[in-house]
């Protein structure tokens, strides 16, 4: 960690940094449906998901929310990205002594 944090330029010295720790993982979370969005246009929209979700609360559940998924990425626009962040990245790589194919770009095609 001392070395990426030297490579970008940072305080190396930080000692306290866990890098095992997942932040804002989202494999648990949901995001509300197009349903449910169509459910809070209406006037009385709170008074329906209150009685709804209480009333058929895993049915409701099904239908307001969904696991947010893996996002999948416009052709164009990843390799645009790629095209951006590769050399950056193989010079990454060679100042951390990994080999310039350590991460593979093209596997996301």
């Amino acid at each position: 960690m001392g070395r990426c944090l030297k490579f970008l330029g940072c305080n190396d010295d930080i000692t306290d940094i866990d890098i095992n720790l997942v932040s804002n993982k989202s494999e648990s979370k949901k995001m509300p449906t197009r349903f449910y969005s169509l459910l809070k246009r209406l006037p009385s929209s709170k008074r329906i998901n209150r009685f709804m979700a209480r009333a058929f609360p895993s049915w409701y559940n099904k239908l307001t929310s969904k696991p947010i998924t893996r996002p999948s990425w416009n052709r164009k626009v990843l390799e645009k990205i790629i095209q951006e962040l590769e050399e950056d990245s193989k010079t990454f790589l060679s100042y951390c002594h990994k080999p310039v194919d350590f991460w593979d770009f093209q596997e996301s095609f």
